[in-house]
């Protein structure tokens, strides 16, 4: 099966980055992937990065044209299934915020964290090392705390304070509220009648190109009819003249 075939695909992959014990990958779709890649890993560690829900949202309608409450949606389902799957797992916490505001500090902090679960062989980076990796400017969108209201949902601002605070246990186990489910509901509904619409576009535009070849063929047809028709003309005329002088 695809799934059987994806898992062995990822087991060499786990296998060769083994042998260079610490590693680290940085992939938001683990959040989703995690119960079923998660029997292949020995020892893992999760390092869960978190933003300002409505940075978020902001940053995937720039990037993808996401509508607010969409971008709000995935955030929410993230960070959840990310936060279930990772429940009982050696675990840190980073605030992108702080990271992107004192990255010397929060990076220390995280290494720190790390050791102290078990991570080994951990270097902290020199600060011209940080600060080359981290810029203030890759911080593009910024909105503070008091500025979700009105776009988040009840659910949602408890996880979003649960997260800033640390608290997480106050929200574990809580369902995708149904105000994120009915919003990626409405926005895949949106997303099918629109990949329709342009899929009509294009047969429609395909159609057009179609009779204008055929249009441009007549054309052409009618026109070396004609060219011949005079020719033949010619012929007879010339034909009917050497007749006549006989």
């Amino acid at each position: 099966t695809a799934r059987a075939e994806h898992t062995e695909a990822f087991r060499r992959i786990v296998l060769e980055l083994d042998a260079h014990r610490p590693w680290v990958v940085k992939e938001p779709r683990l959040s989703l992937l995690l119960p079923v890649l998660r029997p292949l890993l020995e020892s893992p560690v999760f390092v869960h990065v978190t933003r300002e829900p409505l940075e978020i949202a902001e940053s995937l309608h720039a990037r993808n044209d996401f509508p607010v409450p969409v971008g709000l949606a995935l955030w929410e389902v993230y960070t959840r299934l990310g936060l279930a799957a990772s429940d009982g797992e050696p675990r840190v916490h980073v605030d992108y915020g702080a990271l992107m505001a004192d990255p010397v500090a929060t990076t220390e902090r995280l290494i720190e964290e790390l050791t102290t679960i078990g991570v080994p062989a951990l270097r902290m980076p020199t600060e011209r090392e940080v600060t080359a990796f981290i810029a203030p400017s890759l911080h593009r969108q910024h909105q503070a705390p008091e500025q979700r209201a009105g776009h988040l949902n009840a659910e949602q601002e408890a996880l979003a304070e649960a997260v800033a605070t640390g608290r997480v246990d106050a929200v574990a186990g809580a369902p995708i509220s149904e105000g994120a489910l009915a919003t990626l509901r409405a926005f895949e509904a949106s997303q099918a009648v629109r990949a329709e619409l342009r899929q009509t576009q294009l047969d429609a535009a395909s159609e057009q190109v179609r009779l204008a070849d055929e249009h441009r063929l007549l054309v052409n047809e009618l026109r070396s009819a004609h060219r011949a028709a005079e020719e033949q003309l010619r012929i007879e005329h010339r034909a009917a003249l050497s007749a006549q002088r006989a």
